[in-house]
C-alpha cells in the first residue's frame, strides 16, 4: 500500500471542523492509499476577532490552548486543547508510535478516543 501524507484546508478556531476538513483523507483512502491526516487551525485574523466579540470573549481567550497527556496502549500522546476541542501533537505521536513499533493511525485514534472518554 502506498503511504500518502496530506494536509487539509486550515480550520478556523471559531467553528467546528466540517466534512471539507476530512474530504482529502476520505478521497485518498477510497483510492487505496494509507493516509495519515494532519491538520491545524488558523487562530488569527478578522474572522476570529468578530467571532470572539460576538461571544463576549477576547480573541486571545477564544484561541488559547493548553496541552494534556493521554495514555494509550503504546505510551503517552500529547494533545492540544482549545475551546473548540482537542487534536493530537502529530510529531510526538509519530515518534512514539515508531519507538513502540505501533501503527500510527491506531495511536492517533486511541489518543482522540481517550480524550473524548476522559475529558
Amino acid at each position: 500500500m502506498v503511504k500518502c501524507y496530506l494536509t487539509t484546508p486550515v480550520c478556523y478556531v471559531n467553528a467546528a471542523p466540517h466534512i471539507g476538513s476530512t474530504y482529502t483523507t476520505i478521497a485518498k483512502e477510497m483510492q487505496g492509499f494509507e493516509v495519515v491526516l494532519t491538520t491545524g487551525t488558523d487562530e488569527h485574523g478578522l474572522t476570529i476577532q468578530r467571532t470572539a466579540e460576538k461571544a463576549g470573549q477576547t480573541p486571545e481567550s477564544m484561541t488559547a490552548r493548553r496541552f494534556i497527556n493521554v495514555d494509550t496502549p503504546w505510551g503517552v500522546a500529547r494533545m492540544k486543547v482549545t475551546a473548540q476541542g482537542a487534536t493530537h501533537e502529530f510529531d510526538g505521536c509519530r515518534k512514539g508510535a515508531e519507538a513502540k513499533g505501533a501503527p500510527l493511525r491506531a495511536l492517533l485514534a486511541q489518543a482522540q478516543f481517550t480524550y473524548i472518554k476522559e475529558f
